[in-house]
């Protein structure tokens, strides 16, 4: 089973949109003590990719960043992320932080993706259908999207890391 994503989101105005996110106030019995302070994210997709001729299959552009989709549990940060989007405000920083089990079978940190001068794009709350018994386990969901500007990824067991900056 995977274990879930953290994240931490800073916004330009609002500040910490991620403080007490996994909070009992906030998810209820889903609460995490040990990530009270972050977003649980449940699922997690990017993209980043070079345009290639379809005939030659040789690159004809620069990268593109997709972007990063994200979904989670409707939580206190859930209308600051809504007000994020409607405002057009700058997330200065958006940390996800990914775990496995460790040799020890313990929970350890091994990857982060950093992301800098990110916007929200999308926002989009859901539930799957409460009459079918096996969505019994999913509770009110939202999937959110997020452009950046700059990226890094590091693997913190290993000590590599990549970045891309837009700016550069």
């Amino acid at each position: 089973m995977p274990i879930p994503a953290y994240l931490t989101l800073s916004g330009a105005n609002q500040g910490d949109m991620s403080a007490g996110a996994s909070g009992a106030d906030s998810i209820g019995t889903l609460s995490k003590s040990d990530h009270e302070n972050e977003i649980q994210v449940q699922a997690f997709k990017m993209n980043i990719m070079v345009p290639k001729d379809p005939q030659s299959g040789q690159p004809t552009g620069r990268r593109v960043h997709t972007g990063v989709t994200l979904t989670k549990v409707m939580d206190k940060s859930s209308p600051m992320i809504m007000q994020a989007l409607a405002t057009g405000e700058q997330i200065k920083k958006a940390i996800f932080k990914f775990f496995r089990t460790s040799s020890a079978g313990t929970q350890e940190l091994y990857y982060t993706i950093e992301l800098q001068e990110a916007l929200i794009t999308d926002v989009t709350p859901w539930f799957p259908n409460a009459l079918e018994v096996v969505n019994g386990p999913i509770g009110h969901m939202e999937d959110v999207s997020m452009s950046y500007k700059k990226i890094t990824t590091t693997h913190e067991v290993a000590g590599t890391s990549g970045a891309d900056d837009w700016n550069a």
